[in-house]
């Protein structure tokens, strides 16, 4: 990890694991992958993890707002 920083350009003590999966978790929960599947897909013991990132990503209020409203 600290090569590709360097080559990145990046600050290498802002590149650590960690960070790596909450960008995962983020992407995912934005790709609209539902908590159930984001908490197993994370190893997480608590679904609480997972909806932080789903609420976090809007995906499921623009999806209930699609289903309500439709296309506009």
């Amino acid at each position: 990890m600290t090569r590709v920083a360097e080559e990145a350009g990046m600050d290498r003590s802002k590149l650590y694991p960690h960070a790596l999966r909450a960008t995962a978790a983020t992407y995912h929960a934005y790709h609209g992958l539902p908590a159930t599947a984001l908490q197993s897909f994370m190893g997480w013991g608590k679904i609480s993890a997972a909806n932080k990132y789903v609420r976090l990503s809007g995906k499921q209020t623009a999806k209930a707002l699609h289903t309500t409203y439709g296309e506009r």
